[in-house]
């Protein structure tokens, strides 16, 4: 099973959280971005398509960055800013996705492109 969406402009990297009392707490802006991801994934797959999308088998990830200029990003905090937000609704814990492949180019525009194939065995 394959399902792919965009997530429009530019992608923050994940950073590391804050801790306050002993709990970690994400920042407003990792929030909302975190937020953000999980609203391109609920937008581009119909609720249909999300029904039957299983939360508990084996992952293969493609991410496509692509930014308007070179500046330097760090390409592996991208990666984990949307596995992290899609925890809880494309998978239930990012310890399954088995494959993983980032890839970044030069566009007119700002956005990332991720597709998730299910895999039955790693």
């Amino acid at each position: 099973m394959l399902i792919g969406f965009t997530i429009p402009g530019p992608l923050l990297p994940w950073k590391r959280t804050n801790t306050l009392q002993g709990r970690r707490v994400a920042d407003a802006k990792q929030k909302a971005q975190q937020a953000r991801i999980q609203m391109a994934w609920l937008s581009d797959n119909p609720s249909s398509i999300r029904k039957h999308w299983p939360k508990d088998k084996y992952y293969a990830v493609q991410i496509e960055l692509r930014y308007p200029d070179r500046r330097v990003r760090d390409i592996d905090n991208c990666a984990k800013q949307i596995l992290d937000a899609l925890e809880g609704v494309a998978w239930n814990n990012d310890s399954r996705v088995w494959e993983l492949e980032i890839v970044r180019e030069i566009a007119d525009e700002a956005q990332t492109k991720v597709f998730i194939h299910t895999m039955d065995e790693p």
